[in-house]
């Protein structure tokens, strides 16, 4: 009886020294215990492949996670071990509702559309940081237009004088920069056209 149990404690311990160095396959041998220490080792191997089958599945269904595949749902697990099926459900949770926000905002700029913004306040950590960053990207990119929408409606009352002011960055300041240059040049024009204006009417009042 001793050395059935010294067998069974050495190949508990060679077990779990497989299992930290990263070889979670191995189970011990039960043919080499008989009756009810043979069910002793087959209980401890069945123990251990239950609880390497719902880590194996958790790894599962982040790895679909990572990519983007959230069709996967982990199924319901009784007892204290139902924290690891909340857990991943409320993790499937976010990060679709973190694609909603940004499928949303992204189908609004699509539509022209920049004063749309997400609720950042719904989340935390990272995921808050990733609405706050779309929206500032919304709310810059609004203002930017806006502000050039603004410089167009002034061309298009005749008011020369206006101009895009303002700290732009990127290809905003470089709208800002044309759009200025536009306005010069049609300054330009119409002061030519008035000079022009002026000569022919002084000409055809000497002819007159």
């Amino acid at each position: 009886m001793t050395s059935t149990l010294q067998g069974v404690i050495a190949e508990q311990g060679e077990m779990a020294k497989q299992h930290d160095e990263g070889r979670i396959s191995y189970r011990m041998d039960d043919t080499h215990f008989p009756g009810e220490y043979g069910r002793m080792v087959r209980g401890t191997n069945a123990l251990v492949t239950s609880h390497l089958d719902v880590m194996q599945r958790l790894v599962e269904l982040m790895q679909h996670y990572a990519v983007g595949d959230l069709s996967m749902d982990m199924e319901p697990l009784p007892g204290e071990k139902a924290a690891l099926t909340e857990a991943m459900r409320t993790t499937k949770a976010n990060l679709s509702a973190i694609n909603g926000e940004i499928r949303g905002l992204a189908q609004a700029a699509a539509a022209g559309d920049f004063s749309r913004r997400g609720d950042a306040a719904r989340y935390e950590h990272d995921f808050r940081a990733m609405v706050d960053g779309l929206n500032r990207l919304m709310e810059t990119t609004e203002g930017n237009l806006a502000d050039v929408s603004k410089l167009l409606r002034a061309i298009a009352r005749g008011d020369l004088t206006a101009r895009m002011e303002g700290d732009f960055h990127g290809v905003f300041a470089r709208m800002r920069d044309d759009a200025n240059a536009t306005v010069a040049q049609l300054t330009d024009i119409v002061g030519r056209i008035q000079d022009a204006s002026t000569s022919i009417n002084t000409a055809a009042g000497e002819i007159a």
